[in-house]
């Protein structure tokens, strides 16, 4: 049987996402915040949605385990990039892999001064910025970048890194440089 409720309520609860899911469409990614529930009613506003905003349904779960039937089930579709971005918000990094993803030359168009010279006008041109360590100090402090970028979309990762107790950055390092 279909499932009634007396209390007006819904079985589920909507909110705005991004399109992955993995955060709200409304709040920054600096609050945490996973999706901000739609409310439904006359008094409510009106909810605004980009292209990029999806709608993300989360039910209760009581509900499903009473009323979603196994043969239901056995037709529900799974796309392949939920189970890739489950497992790429559960998997471990390791700080080499963050280090590596650092130092790798990133291909850019900015301002050229030259370029602008040339033209008499502002010019943008193609460049190669690329990070290089010169030397290991006793301590040393990191701040990784914690996003991912998709298609334009990006994310905030919720996975840990894992540090090993001695870490080498000799393939870290520039050219030329001989200590470590």
């Amino acid at each position: 049987p279909d499932l009634e409720r007396n209390d007006g309520s819904w079985p589920f609860s909507l909110s705005t996402v991004k399109q992955d899911g993995s955060a709200c469409a409304i709040c920054s990614w600096r609050q945490g915040c996973l999706g901000c529930v739609v409310r439904v009613g006359p008094e409510e506003p009106i909810v605004q949605l980009s292209a990029q905003d999806t709608i993300g349904i989360d039910w209760d779960a009581r509900v499903l385990q009473q009323q979603y039937k196994a043969k239901i089930a056995a037709h529900v579709q799974i796309h392949d990039s939920v189970e890739l971005a489950r497992l790429e918000r559960s998997a471990p990094e390791k700080v080499t892999q963050c280090l590596d993803g650092l130092v790798q030359p990133e291909e850019l168009t900015a301002y050229c001064r030259v370029c602008t010279r040339k033209a008499g006008d502002y010019a943008e041109a193609p460049h190669c910025k690329d990070l290089k360590i010169w030397g290991c100090p006793p301590l040393l402090v990191l701040q990784l970048k914690r996003f991912h970028s998709n298609q334009g979309a990006s994310y905030k990762l919720h996975n840990l890194v894992t540090f090993p107790q001695r870490l080498d950055l000799r393939d870290f390092l520039a050219e030329g440089t001989i200590e470590v």
